[in-house]
């Protein structure tokens, strides 16, 4: 029995390395060209020649009179993709320059709100948004005294998405903001402004046209009106499109 499990293991083995390995035609040209690829066709008639599909794609027609030799040579191959990962080996595909997002937890915490994104560097991110305070149900479970001065809330947050690994094309993030209210009963008479931090991550669907963030938001808010200072923290579970270039 130990004999059948060991055969087992060196032919799965092997199976998986010739899997990973791949036969193509190398064809050397009496002028010191070399072409790499599969040669797909052989005509006889009117003259001797052969088509090679190169790596690349090319497809090039060579007269055998032009043939110094013809080769094999087994080349390694990097196992196909799943859906997370890039393109080819080691490149990420790039995030789009535009982007926008909608945090819907907010309803059960300090408000929803609509964010869009601006690229303004490679992978760092000026990204405005409005927050509609009075949709919040915490607001009006803590403060519900208060409901006729929430207004919607303005804030602008800087972003630096991380590539943290070759192999997927998600982003770890973080950055931070600022965001002012401007309620009361009369416009500006209750301003409230808001500092906070952001960290998350971003998992990007195999189009690349869609993300899910999951991150929080952590900061200090002073109530200008009142002259209070509060600690607040709001988690974030946003769903987002990417607008293309």
């Amino acid at each position: 029995m130990k004999t059948i499990w060991v055969a087992l293991v060196l032919l799965l083995f092997s199976a998986s390395a010739m899997a990973a390995q791949e036969t193509i035609d190398v064809v050397y040209l009496v002028d010191g060209q070399v072409i790499r690829g599969k040669i797909v066709e052989r005509e006889t008639y009117p003259e001797e020649r052969i088509k090679i599909e190169a790596e690349d794609g090319t497809i090039y027609v060579v007269k055998m009179t032009d043939v110094e030799r013809i080769a094999e040579q087994t080349v390694e191959r990097a196992p196909e993709r799943t859906a997370g990962q890039s393109a080819e080996a080691g490149e990420d595909p790039p995030l789009s320059p535009r982007y926008v997002s909608v945090n819907l937890l907010g309803f059960l915490q300090w408000g929803p709100s609509v964010a869009f994104g601006f690229a303004v560097a490679e992978d760092l991110f000026l990204v405005p948004h409005i927050r509609l305070d009075g949709l919040g149900a915490l607001n009006w479970i803590i403060y519900p005294d208060d409901t006729y001065i929430y207004t919607p809330a303005f804030g602008l947050t800087v972003l630096h998405f991380m590539d943290i690994s070759q192999l997927n094309a998600n982003r770890l993030y973080y950055g931070g903001g600022l965001e002012i209210e401007a309620g009361g009963e009369v416009p500006f008479e209750e301003t409230v402004a808001n500092i906070f931090g952001n960290v998350g991550y971003r998992w990007r669907t195999v189009g690349r046209k869609r993300f899910l963030n999951v991150g929080a938001h952590v900061g200090a808010s002073y109530d200008f009106w009142w002259e209070e200072l509060m600690i607040f923290a709001m988690a974030e579970l946003s769903f987002g499109w990417d607008l293309g270039g």
